[in-house]
């Protein structure tokens, strides 16, 4: 039995216990001797299918799986049912130790398991970064199946017509198996200066209605499942309480990191956000206002919007303690946040007039664990209670100085541990919420109804 660092005994899945007893098996039917390291496959694969949706919705994938073992880059792209589904032949891949997923499909007997075969086709082109190679019809097959290669294909296909339009290009899931087959003719020797045309006849067919966002991902992962609208100008990552104030000179050295910190900090400190907006197309705005309780930092009495890594970030070594990660106070920075407020209530309303969507966010206390159980979120208390009045302060305000559309439904939902970005937590929401909102998003710029507050589940 093995023993733990503190001395008490480890605790062993049902896996492990597998694996001991074909062990033993082999050992007493009098099998050659030798060690037991690796996981028999079998167990591996019951093991994989066990905690597979588990693990992607906590975002540990790459924990139970090496990508840089192909096998497990097949099944990392693909899916569960998928791993299911051809179970013995990836044992099989297993088992012959190709050193590459282009290996795989250069030399593995697929026989009729035409569609496994065209998974590692496309699979082994993206590995490769030669997407363009593959025909468009083993594309959409794959898309199709709603396998976790959809993301890194839709980036693709992102980087490729915003290399072409020279600005981003939003690829989402309604128009993907469109932008996929624009960007193909484009690996295809089509014209760049065709495409802006072909996206502007698309959306006319389809009546898209522009909408600009700016809070966190519960009103964007929202606006992504909503069906009648496209999203323009998306501000993420950035509250309001520093976009207002004047640009000062920035040493833009200091920023040139080789991670995104630096870049991330440079775009707020310039005080572009604004500007961004008021050029927009929209006519429609949906807001939500979490940011506020985000982390912050400051660049010689600048401040600016900082996310969890931002403590071990290279900007954070380079500034130093002047520029260290802290929370706003609901008491002490009052004054400041509502001025903030009043700024933001004055430039949306002169920018969308009524069409304004306020996405109130009710902070979670409470979590579905993965068993389905509700249990008590553990936060702590004091800065749950800040976090709680800071919101309080800038929805109240914002309600009072605009005619928006209002959705109180978050509080009908608690936190997830099946979050698909990382797990529960105060600002993060069970699935049916972000579909719900949708609905409600897709309703009110859709009728433009006299009913401003929405509540309901």
């Amino acid at each position: 039995m093995s023993l733990t660092g503190d001395g008490k005994e480890a605790v062993f899945n049902r896996f492990y216990f597998a694996d001991c007893e074909k062990a033993l098996d082999e050992i007493t039917s009098g099998e050659p001797g030798r060690v037991y390291k690796e996981q028999d496959i079998d167990s591996r694969l019951e093991q994989i299918l066990c905690y597979y949706d588990n693990a992607c919705a906590r975002g540990l994938l790459t924990v139970l799986l090496d990508r840089k073992e192909p096998a497990d880059a097949l099944m990392f792209h693909t899916s569960r049912e998928f791993i299911a589904e051809n179970r013995a032949e990836i044992k099989d891949i297993i088992e012959q130790h190709y050193s590459s997923i282009t290996d795989i499909y250069r030399y593995y007997d697929f026989g009729d398991n035409i569609e496994m075969k065209n998974a590692v086709k496309v699979i082994a082109a993206l590995e490769s970064n030669t997407l363009q190679n593959v025909t468009h019809g083993e594309l959409i097959r794959l898309l199709d199946r709603q396998y976790r290669i959809k993301r890194p294909i839709a980036n693709f296909v992102r980087a490729t017509l915003g290399g072409a339009l020279g600005k981003e290009v939003d690829v989402n899931e309604q128009n993907l198996r469109f932008m996929t087959r624009v960007a193909y003719e484009l690996w295809n020797g089509g014209d760049p200066k065709a495409v802006p045309q072909k996206i502007d006849e698309y959306e006319k067919i389809h009546n898209f209605t522009l909408i600009d966002m700016w809070g966190t991902g519960v009103i964007k992962r929202a606006l992504a499942k909503a069906t009648t609208i496209r999203m323009n100008v998306a501000v993420s990552g950035e509250s309001f309480v520093w976009a207002f104030d004047k640009p000062h000179s920035v040493e833009e050295k200091r920023f040139a990191t080789a991670d995104k910190s630096g870049a991330k900090a440079l775009e707020q400190l310039m005080r572009t956000t604004v500007q961004r907006l008021t050029v927009s197309q929209s006519r429609w705005i949906a807001i939500d206002m979490a940011d506020v309780i985000a982390d912050n930092a400051k660049y010689n009495g600048e401040g600016f919007t900082v996310d969890k890594q931002y403590a071990n970030s290279d900007l954070s070594v380079i500034l130093g303690k002047a520029g260290q990660p802290f929370t706003l106070d609901a008491q002490k920075d009052k004054e400041r946040i509502l001025a903030a407020c009043d700024k933001l209530s004055q430039f949306v309303k002169q920018k969308y007039g009524s069409n304004i969507i306020l996405c109130k966010v009710s902070l979670n206390d409470k979590v579905r664990d993965y068993d389905g159980k509700i249990k008590p979120l553990v936060t702590d208390k004091k800065k749950f209670a800040n976090a709680k009045a800071l919101l309080k302060l800038c929805e109240e305000r914002f309600v009072e100085n605009t005619d928006c559309y209002i959705l109180d439904n978050s509080k009908n939902y608690v936190s997830d541990e099946n979050f698909a970005s990382g797990g529960a937590g105060i600002a993060r929401f069970e699935a049916d919420f972000y579909s719900a909102t949708a609905e409600y998003v897709d309703y009110i710029v859709q009728y433009s109804p006299v009913q401003k507050y929405f509540d309901k589940l």
